[in-house]
């Protein structure tokens, strides 16, 4: 599948603004030179110590359940994909730290021409004795500014988290978009107002969110 295929990357509504000047109340809050020295393709693709440290650290941190490892456990992976793809580092934004930061509430954003549209990544392993099943916890919607969900599930722990030879063939990525969210919250009962968990499979779509997720092996992902 095609990283295009998600929509993410259709040509808005021209404008002599850039992204992060546009009147748009989200653009408003955002500093790209920030934005840019925090983004972890930038950091990932120029500095490979700092990616090496990383990595290293998630070996033991992420099965000890780290906070700050499990973060990266989604985004990192999402981040060396984006980048063997070709995604361009000033249109696809990870936020290298927690949230709070300069991306505010947000994980990152897709930013071209006069829109900024912040993301969720959440990362997730295999669920013990469910082949193929993820679940993805406290995904939050009322509060969010998010417009784009990826979900990053892998079947199991890599032994090195710093290439995508030790990744691909071990991660899914599925993607959602807000209104298609928030209808699947909706339809099943769920309220929009709190967190929510959700466990969901590439293999099946019976699940509440599982028709609305797109869903590609890392390996068949392409720009």
């Amino acid at each position: 599948m095609l990283f295009g295929d998600f929509g993410l990357f259709k040509v808005f509504p021209h404008s002599k603004k850039s992204a992060f000047e546009a009147g748009d109340a989200l653009s408003s809050v955002y500093d790209i030179g920030a934005m840019g020295a925090t983004n972890l393709l930038s950091l990932a693709s120029r500095n490979p110590a700092l990616l090496k440290g990383w990595a290293q650290r998630m070996v033991t941190g992420v099965p000890k359940g780290s906070r700050d490892d499990l973060d990266l456990a989604g985004k990192l992976p999402l981040c060396l994909k984006a980048l063997q793809i070709g995604l361009d580092p000033k249109q696809f934004m990870i936020d290298c730290a927690q949230a709070g930061g300069v991306y505010g509430r947000n994980d990152g954003c897709v930013a071209k021409l006069n829109q900024v549209e912040p993301i969720e990544v959440k990362g997730s392993i295999c669920r013990k004795g469910k082949r193929n099943c993820f679940s993805f916890s406290k995904i939050r919607s009322h509060g969010a500014d998010w417009k784009h969900l990826f979900l990053v599930g892998r079947l199991k722990n890599p032994t090195r988290w710093d290439t995508l030879a030790e990744i691909d063939h071990i991660m899914y990525l599925g993607y959602v978009e807000r209104d298609l969210y928030e209808r699947a919250l909706r339809r099943s009962g769920r309220s929009v107002h709190h967190p929510t968990t959700v466990s969901v499979s590439p293999m099946s779509k019976a699940s509440w969110l599982g028709q609305y997720v797109k869903w590609v092996k890392f390996s068949a992902l392409s720009k």
